[in-house]
Formats: C-alpha cells, structure tokens, sequence
C-alpha cells in the first residue's frame, strides 16, 4: 500500500493530469457532490432558475471528477448537468410547479474514478409576479347603451394562470376565468375609463391592468336623443 506522505506525490498534481491508473487501484471513493444556491435564491412558480452544483474528491488528492449530475425537483422538473471537465462544476435550470417548502435532489453519475454520491438541498419557492394588460375593448366607438367585448392578457414568467380577471367601467362589471380572459362589458353612454384586475392564484401574484380609455359614438348618442 502507498504510504499516506507519498500519495500525493505519486498522484501528482489536483488537476489529475497522468494520475487515474494510479488512483484506479486505489478504488474508487464517492465523490462529494454538493448543490448550490439557486439563482435567484427564492425562485417563482413557472419561472426557470439555475442550481449550481460543484462535485468534488474527497480527499483533494485525486483527479477532477468529470461526468454528469441529475437534478430533481420534489414538485417540478429535472435537468442534468454537464460537468466542467477542469472545475468539475455546472448548472442546469429547474421549474418549479408548485408554492412552499421543497427539495432539491441531485444525483452524481459517477466515472472511472469516483462512485455516485447524492446531494439534497432545501429552496423556498414563491408566488410569481404576473404583468395584466387590456388587449382589447371592442367595438370602439361604441354604440350608446350596447355593451363591448373586454379581453385582458396575463403575463407569467410560465405555466398557466387561474383565477379571475374582473372589468369595470363606471356602470358594470364583468369577470373572466382563465385560460379565458374575456368578457362582455356596459360602458356610460358618454365613454369613459375601463379598468381589469388579475385575483392571482396558488402559484402566481395578483396583478392590475393601466386603466383604458373607451369612446362612445357621438353621432350615435344624438341620433338617439
């Protein structure tokens, strides 16, 4: 057996150039792998973030451990991480499905040097912000006394909004249900301002539009009178 304070020397240098038949015969220890924090730290439902991981060899005396890292969310996606062959480090980006308290597993492959090792790491994940904007309030001008079509559309970094959109003028209301998000609307016979609010979700953050401007049909409001 090699003596402990010639081992590193008969492996040579930490960057493992020339050492794996020498560290084969040794066996092959289990890797550390370890899971980073994610980028950004508190990720959001539907929106991808990065998780770096760094796999290392225990002792430091061996070569640079190269491969790949499986990562799995507990309610969400898996990706897999091709190693940087010199820093035996990278990343991969995850989703996340669901609000709350969850875990991060990963999983090192192995190589020719080094056994499979594991790794969990906990991440809060929260509510994504969502941006709601009135696409459309149609026909315009409209006809005194006749409502218009109102339809908002829901911006999330990814997955698919529920809840309700609402719209209101100064005499109506009308609510929408995504994937849907229109609805039919009274507007004041004089036109006026018309405004949408997003309730939010279990997943994504409430949200409210700029309010819009509506005309009504001048020439229609005396004709009628």
């Amino acid at each position: 057996a090699l003596a402990v304070s010639t081992l590193a020397t008969d492996l040579g240098s930490p960057d493992g150039n020339g050492t794996s038949d020498v560290w084969r015969s040794l066996g092959r220890p289990e890797a550390v792998l370890t899971i980073q924090s994610p980028t950004p730290s508190t990720p959001g439902v539907g929106a991808p973030f990065s998780v770096p991981v760094k796999v290392v060899d225990p002792t430091g005396l061996g070569p640079i451990p190269k491969g790949g890292v499986e990562l799995r969310l507990g309610n969400g996606s898996a990706c897999t991480v091709r190693l940087l062959d010199a820093l035996g480090e990278g990343s991969c980006e995850l989703i996340a499905s669901l609000t709350g308290s969850d875990d991060i597993h990963g999983k090192f492959l192995g190589d020719a040097d080094y056994a499979p090792a594991t790794a969990t790491r906990s991440v809060e994940i929260v509510n994504s912000s969502t941006v709601l904007t009135t696409v459309v309030h149609a026909p315009e001008p409209s006809v005194p006394g006749a409502k218009i079509f109102v339809q908002a559309d829901i911006q999330p970094p990814g997955g698919s909004p529920l809840g309700t959109v609402s719209f209101s003028s100064l005499t109506d209301t009308c609510t929408a249900f995504p994937p849907l998000t229109g609805c039919l609307l009274g507007v004041p016979e004089q036109g006026g301002s018309i405004s949408a609010a997003y309730s939010g979700d279990g997943a994504f953050g409430a949200s409210n539009a700029a309010s819009i401007a509506h005309a009504v049909s001048s020439t229609e409001r005396v004709r009628l009178a």
